[in-house]
């Protein structure tokens, strides 16, 4: 497996960054749990689903969003950054963190627009609670995915309107890596 980011600074309109903010404002006043997490308490009829539709499976969901998790939130380490990341170069922007206490614990909450081949744009909502150790780095013990379309407001990334969920899954897996020897 190959892990290749190319970060560079952002650069974005007054107008857009606006628009962003706007939907990151909406996701933080109406959290939900991870896709693949909101999928697995409807099915199991938790009185806690958001009331979301999903097109994909738990599994699905869960891939995709551990990827990137994986590949693609390293791509860019300080807010402002913009990089690409995975099998279908998706374009990633960190746009925010906010940080605060709660009693003990830290809430971190981070966002990001991720830019796909396939013309869909998300904002994607990192919501962290944890610790932070004596060393400075951050203990997560719970969270929370969140995604909002750009294009159609759906929270569900495997949303039928654009019908490209397969192709996103794909394109946030880390690079394939091809060996020239192995081309017979």
């Amino acid at each position: 497996m190959l892990i290749i980011y190319i970060t560079t600074r952002i650069h974005m309109d007054d107008e857009t960054k606006a628009r962003y903010m706007d939907i990151v404002k909406t996701i933080q006043e109406s959290l939900m749990p991870s896709p693949d997490q909101d999928l697995f308490l409807q099915q199991s009829g938790d009185q806690r689903w958001s009331g979301t539709e999903y097109n994909a499976s738990v599994m699905e969901l869960e891939h995709f969003v551990d990827n990137i998790k994986d590949f693609g939130i390293p791509a860019v380490p300080n807010v402002g950054d913009t990089g690409e990341f995975g099998n279908g170069w998706v374009h990633i922007t960190y746009l925010l963190e906010e940080s605060s206490k709660k009693n003990e614990d830290t809430i971190r909450f981070r966002a990001y627009r991720l830019g796909f081949q396939c013309d869909v744009s998300l904002i994607m909502c990192l919501y962290q609670e944890g610790g932070m150790m004596d060393d400075g780095d951050f203990n997560c013990y719970e969270e929370n995915c969140n995604f909002y379309d750009i294009e159609t407001g759906s929270r569900d990334p495997s949303d039928e309107s654009h019908g490209y969920f397969s192709e996103m899954s794909d394109d946030v897996e880390a690079l394939e890596e091809f060996d020239e020897d192995d081309e017979d």
